[in-house]
């Protein structure tokens, strides 16, 4: 059960992780070098 805990854990943190890269990404495609101070308040 633990193991499973884990995984599911270290998915949804891959996961959520991939997903503010891909913000991030789409932000300064976006955004351009505006979206620097956007990126840097959402952090």
């Amino acid at each position: 059960m633990t193991c499973i805990g884990n995984l599911v854990i270290w998915l949804s943190v891959i996961f959520i992780s991939q997903m503010c890269w891909l913000m991030m990404v789409l932000s300064l495609f976006v955004y351009g070098h505006e979206g620097w101070p956007i990126l840097i308040n959402g952090l």
